[in-house]
């Protein structure tokens, strides 16, 4: 936006106070004529690359510095800046060579500093870290540059020891928390990460409470902040998205979703990258496609977070679109390249591979699984020589490198678990996953899914054992557990005529539907779609299919319709339509195959039942589609199915 004219006298003025309040692009818009009118103006070009610095615009910044070194040739703080901007812009050495040319008038500290930031521009920690460790040892600066040499080189406490040892020396400082709590985040010591950013947040919430959530009342709009200097320096932001990263790692996703929330408002132009990719994973279980758009968005950007790229390929993976997934990969191969890990990559050509050729995939997935197997032996064994030696540091990070290809084992065992899954071959899913028990018996969604293998192999007992052990780690709050699993477990237990035990599970599931709702609404407000859960929809729907499958279809249908209650516009989504319409689907070829005989009134209620299906179902998307590949996100919706369907009910309604 081109600010309105300046009075020649309010210039001053006006540069500051935008400067003051984060507008850096008036000011260039400002300013940038005027530099080529006042080619040699010091103030001009000295403000002009503070506002590109503060935009991360390098290029432009060492433009700037370079004007300036010409115009103040012995002024060396304009030398050191024109270095660093050119490190930050990918140029290192041309930044290296300003350096050395200023070297022998300069404050031979800086230059150690400069030169050891230029090799940390080129991924080389160890040259960085040999630099400043000649360098004295009691300088914030250089203690906080080796603890980011450290990070870059993945050692973790050697990192928080040397962010430590600055913070004794400044005191706190928001950014040199927030990287502290990084680190401890890296070697998934939540505990400590979670207390370093609640004193970022609430010191950041104390200097202006202004920041503090609400952000809307029910007189007025939503109240949206600037990024000002002020709010950058605080790393409130950054904190909220670290504790929200933090709270989705340990899968407490509301817990993610509500910190989110608590990030101050700002226009959508002003939201960072960080942040539109955090909302945009947290938001995908519900709007799948947007999630794509967003991602999609973020990668076309010159700098985003590293975790985005991958984040994308899983999003297409998990909505199946596979090709679209592999046109993707394939386009941007360089990108992949270096920005995917090894494994990772190889994870995802697997993947891929499997829709054509499902051998060479089996392959590739089982050499990944015997790959993670040794190096998790080498760093179980690793935990127990520190353990013994009483290494608490070391220990800790040998826990997080265990727990971190644990985290890679687990999709590429499920992978291949699922291969097999799809072809209906549950007995070898069960051996598949059985053979992991040593590494993954722990891990839920093992155990999930190994109850999963044994209620398709209708083995109801031991399916039981397996889901129960899960359902005993949520003694709270039983909507956080997926509702599959609570429904296969109420099955379970009709089938080994365990009936009280299930009801006591619907039990517990509508008294946590109903705490929800009354802490998610406001006392004379209807409920909103989003706030009901439909674990005890789907679990109903569940057992109303099992007594269809079992030829009762008068109770198995009025179940599934009764599982809608009391709205079908509340209940409805992708997944419990996908349970109602593979009933009634069952249903038709019945009918179809004269294998079944409905009553008018039995018919009539599956007619009303689709058509609030289609008018509720209008806006629910079913599976994303990516049009010509590169022409925008589609779905197809709800609604159009359950219309097809109605079709097919009047028929045998006539």
């Amino acid at each position: 936006m081109i600010p309105q004219r300046v009075r020649d006298g309010d210039v001053t003025t006006f540069i500051y106070e935008s400067i003051a309040t984060g507008k850096y692009t008036e000011v260039i818009e400002f300013l940038r004529p005027k530099s080529q009118t006042h080619f040699n103006s010091q103030a001009v070009q000295s403000v002009l690359g503070w506002c590109y610095v503060a935009q991360q615009d390098y290029v432009n910044a060492a433009d700037c510095y370079e004007r300036l070194t010409s115009i103040q040739p012995d002024n060396n703080s304009y030398w050191q800046h024109y270095a660093q901007c050119l490190s930050k812009a990918g140029f290192p050495s041309e930044a290296l060579k300003i350096v050395n040319f200023v070297a022998a008038r300069s404050d031979p500290e800086t230059i150690a500093i400069l030169k050891a930031s230029i090799r940390f521009q080129e991924q080389e920690p160890r040259e960085c870290k040999a630099i400043l460790e000649k360098c004295s040892q009691k300088n914030p600066t250089v203690l906080r540059n080796l603890g980011c040499a450290h990070f870059q080189a993945k050692e973790y406490p050697e990192a928080a020891a040397r962010f430590s040892q600055a913070l004794a020396i400044t005191g706190f400082q928001p950014s040199l928390t927030y990287a502290l709590a990084v680190t401890h985040f890296e070697m998934r010591d939540f505990r400590q990460t979670a207390k370093l950013l609640n004193d970022i947040i609430s010191k950041a919430l104390s200097a202006d409470p202004g920041l503090a959530p609400p952000f809307q009342t029910a007189t007025e709009t939503t109240r949206t902040f600037k990024n000002t200097p002020a709010l950058q320096d605080s790393c409130l932001i950054e904190a909220y998205n670290l504790k929200a990263a933090m709270e989705f790692q340990t899968m407490n996703y509301e817990a993610a979703r509500a910190v989110i929330g608590n990030i101050p408002p700002r226009h959508e132009e002003e939201i960072d990258m960080i942040t539109l990719h955090n909302k945009a994973i947290l938001d995908a279980e519900n709007n799948p496609d947007e999630g794509i758009e967003i991602l999609t968005h973020i990668v076309s950007q010159p700098a985003y977070p590293k975790e985005t790229l991958a984040n994308l390929v899983i999003m297409y993976f998990r909505e199946e679109l596979f090709d679209v997934a592999a046109d993707f990969m394939a386009e941007n191969i360089e990108l992949c390249f270096t920005q995917l890990p090894e494994d990772i990559y190889n994870l995802f050509e697997a993947v891929i591979i499997e829709q054509t050729a499902p051998e060479e995939a089996y392959v590739r997935f089982e050499s990944l699984i015997i790959r993670y197997q040794e190096q998790l032996k080498k760093f179980g064994n690793q935990e127990k020589a520190n353990r013994r030696d009483g290494s608490t540091d070391k220990l800790k990070l040998a826990e997080a490198e265990y727990d971190q290809v644990l985290e890679r084992l687990l999709p590429a065992v499920m992978s291949q678990a699922l291969m097999y899954w799809e072809r209906k071959n549950y007995l070898q899913v069960e051996k598949q996953l059985k053979r992991m028990h040593e590494y993954l018996s722990d891990q839920q969604l093992w155990r999930t899914n190994m109850g999963h293998a044994l209620f398709m192999l209708e083995n109801y007992v031991e399916a039981s054992k397996f889901y129960e052990t899960v359902v005993r780690t949520q003694t709270t709050d039983l909507l956080k557990l997926s509702p599959v699993l609570l429904a296969n477990l109420c099955v379970s237990y009709v089938m080994t005529s365990r009936n009280d035990e299930a009801e006591a599970v619907l039990r517990r599931v509508e008294e946590a539907e109903e705490r929800q709702s009354r802490t998610l609404e406001p006392v004379g407000v209807a409920p909103a779609k989003d706030s009901n859960s439909s674990h005890l929809c789907l679990i109903n729907l569940v057992i109303g299919t099992l007594y269809c499958s079992k030829g009762n279809f008068q109770f198995g249908l009025s179940r599934i319709l009764r599982s809608f209650e009391p709205s079908v516009a509340q209940k409805l989504d992708k997944t419990t339509w996908l349970y109602a319409k593979r009933m009634l689907l069952g249903l038709i070829y019945k009918l179809n195959h004269h294998e079944v005989t409905l009553s008018a009134t039995n018919l009539t209620e599956c007619i009303d039942f689709l058509e609030q299906c289609e008018e509720a179902g209008r806006t629910i998307p079913l599976r994303v589609q990516i049009q010509g590949g590169r022409g925008g996100v589609t779905s197809s919706f709800v609604g159009a199915e359950a219309r097809l369907l109605k079709k097919l009910f009047l028929k045998y309604a006539k």
